[in-house]
């Protein structure tokens, strides 16, 4: 079952390949807030309809310092669907595995790829990938996860 699961999410959030480096891209190119010290991609995987991540500008006390696009909880770019609902929802997928926490390190592992094709590796700041309230994420310019 859990083969299925990741090659099932893995060609799933592989469509959006080109529109996620375009998106970062993008974004590596906008205007920086002086005050930014990390630049989070949160996710949360009760979004996964229709988004992959969120992104939000911080200062080094982790407190958002820009509401303004491209930051302030926007998403970092939007499908429909992202990820077909029944890849999730299968009943029978959710009694054997955990689909939030395994599909937050794959969609993890798949944006810090995208991050660094970007040419996100050279960016300047803190780059970091994670789940809502969890205190594991990626450093997206080293590709490693963490724990804080």
């Amino acid at each position: 079952m859990k083969k299925s699961f990741v090659r099932d999410f893995q060609n799933a959030i592989d469509r959006h390949r080109q529109i996620a480096v375009q998106s970062i891209a993008k974004l590596l190119g906008s205007k920086m807030p002086d005050d930014l010290e990390i630049l989070q991609i949160e996710t949360d995987c009760q979004g996964w309809g229709k988004e992959a991540a969120t992104v939000y500008a911080l200062d080094r006390y982790s407190q958002e310092v820009s509401r303004r696009s491209p930051f302030g909880g926007r998403p970092l770019f939007t499908a429909d669907p992202f990820l077909p609902e029944d890849i999730l929802e299968a009943d029978l997928i959710k009694k054997t595995i955990d689909p939030a926490a395994i599909g937050t390190r794959l969609l993890g592992d798949w944006l810090g790829a995208r991050w660094r094709e970007a040419g996100g590796a050279r960016w300047p700041r803190r780059a970091y990938f994670q789940h809502h309230d969890s205190r594991r994420y990626l450093d997206l310019k080293s590709g490693r996860w963490k724990t804080y």
